[in-house]
């Protein structure tokens, strides 16, 4: 995969304007076909990936806004978190990703992840605890409409997923990608967390193709922050998102 660092300062800054990282991304979606397929994720490296030592209570995974969501905001530090990150990772989805809208869940869609999560918490148990295993999700299914944050079908999967893998973020992203889910996204409903109410998470980097790496040049001191950064990326793995510092790769 060819991927390239896109630099606000060009070779010859005296016939080359300097374009600041949120105008390069806004020129990038502006000329992008399909926006709603386009995710944006702040890092404080230059790489997107997976921090399992995450001690937050969403699932490990990987963090982002919808495209759309930043690109009528007015700059990157006006988003709800991590717009003051060096490196702004711009990324869409590769062909068959199964991407669940938490705000436009149907009934028979809730019903069928229902059946997909019972099975699959079954299918982690013995044989001889099948019957009690169906009937612990079924409890956890029953109660969710009263237990769930958000009253809604999508707030409900949400729940019924977090309950099932026992809170457990390592767990409950290993369901999600059990029952074949590859990312969540949400759009103002604030499901996945309520202070970030617009926002995507992806279970692993699968599904997941860098469209382009820009450096933030909205903010003071980046060389600094970029020298550190590359410092800490030798001694340890770690990536930011959204919400917190919640990435979560598994094998």
């Amino acid at each position: 995969m060819k991927l390239f660092i896109s630099m606000s300062r060009r070779s010859n800054p005296k016939l080359n304007a300097w374009v600041g990282g949120f105008d390069q991304f806004k020129g990038i979606y502006d000329k992008f076909p399909d926006t709603s397929k386009l995710f944006v994720s702040m890092t404080s490296v230059d790489k997107l990936g997976i921090n399992p030592l995450s001690s937050y209570d969403t699932p490990l995974g990987i963090y982002s806004y919808p495209a759309e969501f930043v690109r009528y905001s007015s700059s990157f530090d006006a988003l709800p978190f991590a717009g003051n990150q060096p490196f702004i990772n711009v990324f869409t989805l590769k062909t068959g990703t199964n991407l669940v809208d938490l705000n436009t869940m149907t009934a028979a869609q809730l019903k069928e992840w229902h059946k997909k999560i019972s099975a699959y918490y079954a299918s982690t148990k013995p044989k001889s605890e099948w019957k009690s295993a169906v009937d612990y999700v079924e409890r956890i299914i029953i109660d969710s409409p009263h237990n769930a944050k958000s009253k809604t079908r999508g707030g409900y999967f949400w729940y019924i997923a977090m309950k099932v893998s026992g809170a457990n973020i390592v767990r409950w992203n290993k369901l999600m990608r059990g029952i074949g889910v590859d990312g969540c996204i949400d759009n103002g409903g604030g499901i996945i967390h309520t202070a970030e109410p617009t926002q995507a998470v992806f279970f692993s980097l699968s599904p997941i193709k860098i469209i382009d790496r820009i450096r933030n040049k909205e903010r003071g001191n980046l060389r600094g922050r970029i020298k550190q950064g590359a410092e800490t990326a030798k001694r340890k793995f770690f990536c930011s998102a959204p919400h917190r510092t919640r990435f979560a790769g598994l094998a």
